[in-house]
């Protein structure tokens, strides 16, 4: 069985490297290499990996090895331009890398397959492009780092081996470029963002099978801001709450279709750039599901810009089949001033517009779109002060 590689003489790669698992390979030597494109190794008895001399690396993927870290024999090392792949690190429970690091493009963490896992990840001073952690490593993961970090988190939560995991948690930050959490939530049930309060770019909130969902502390989001299928989450009271968003720098779209939450709130959301549109859940569609899904109110006291258009459907990606019963007025939209147009469609109980008596001079009668509601005024209507159903 091979145990030891050398190549005392290779100084530049320019190809990828690969070493796949060699089951008794137990040290890895390139003592005069210097600059290399992709070197990806995995062994489980793998305990030295020996690059003294490399300056830079396009991609590095280590998977499978008994290395509690990559701290010590890569002495020179300043650049990864790609990725930095630690796949399966059952040793190593802290993030261990090269001092002499300045720059890693992306920083990648995978488990999946073994019992131990990463306790925290510290990136606390870290010129990083982007922080991935995928599969069973996102698992109660803590994430330590500066004040602001000009960079992703990423968060891929989907085929855990278990469908329980603790919520990641933020520590230090405050402020992020971008957290993303992948195309579906399938392993994590409760979501807690703690600390963030500015996230520069998009935040988005894909499918999901969380019970439980907090925004304690954003305030702050520059691009879109997309919270979608809210269909299992329980709240206090039923009332899902984002308590000190100020500010959206795009679209705000969000979707609950749950029945324990019949009433959404941001009591300190004052503008939104883009367009506001909401799918505001929808009464019982078959007998198999008996309970309404449907919510009775919107509050946002303190909103007085949309940039774009405001949309409130009960089920955003749905049919006509869906119809909220319980929402009857639009008096939490009380502070509105300025609105480039109004679409609301199929909410039943629906029957007083007065809550947008500041707003409506603010677009024209084109832009104004009422169905299928309780009541269904005419633009002219409301100019007329006919703001209640007679």
């Amino acid at each position: 069985m091979l145990a030891f590689i050398d190549a005392p003489k290779l100084e530049v790669s320019t190809g990828t490297i690969t070493l796949p698992d060699v089951s008794k390979l137990s040290e890895l030597s390139f003592p005069e290499m210097r600059q290399a494109n992709t070197v990806e190794v995995k062994g489980a008895e793998l305990g030295l990996l020996h690059f003294p001399k490399l300056a830079a690396i396009t991609n590095l993927s280590i998977q499978n090895t008994t290395l509690s870290g990559i701290s010590t024999g890569f002495d020179k090392l300043e650049k990864i331009e790609g990725e930095l792949r630690l796949m399966e690190m059952s040793e190593m429970r802290t993030l261990s890398i090269p001092s002499s690091i300045r720059r890693i493009e992306k920083l990648t963490i995978y488990n999946q397959n073994v019992d131990r896992n990463f306790a925290e990840i510290n990136i606390k001073g870290m010129n990083l492009g982007e922080l991935s952690i995928e599969r069973d490593a996102v698992n109660g993961i803590k994430i330590i780092g500066d004040d602001v970090f000009h960079g992703i988190v990423s968060f891929d939560t989907q085929n855990g081996r278990t469908y329980d995991w603790v919520s990641p948690v933020f520590e230090g930050f405050h402020e992020i470029d971008s957290i993303s959490y992948g195309n579906y939530i399938s392993n994590l049930r409760n979501l807690e963002m703690k600390g963030i309060r500015k996230i520069n770019k998009g935040f988005h909130i894909p499918n999901n099978n969380l019970i439980g969902l907090s925004l304690p502390d954003l305030e702050e989001v520059g691009g879109n801001f997309v919270i979608n299928h809210l269909s299992s989450v329980s709240v206090e009271d039923s009332v899902f709450i984002i308590p000190k968003l100020k500010s959206v720098g795009g679209d705000f779209r969000i979707t609950t279709a749950s029945r324990d939450i019949i009433a959404l709130e941001l009591p300190a959301l004052t503008y939104v750039a883009g367009n506001l549109i909401i799918g505001t859940g929808y009464a019982s569609t078959s007998q198999w599901d008996p309970y309404g899904r449907d919510m009775k109110s919107l509050s946002f006291p303190m909103l007085k810009t949309i940039g774009g258009k405001i949309t409130l459907k009960p089920y955003l990606d749905g049919g006509d089949n869906y119809i909220n019963e319980r929402f009857t007025d639009l008096d939490g939209f009380s502070a509105l001033e300025s609105v480039k147009g109004v679409e609301i469609v199929r909410h039943q109980g629906l029957i007083s517009y007065e809550g947008f008596s500041k707003a409506i001079s603010s677009f024209p009668a084109s832009a104004w779109s009422v169905e299928n509601n309780g009541y269904n005024p005419a633009y002219q209507d409301l100019l007329d002060n006919k703001w209640v159903k007679p």
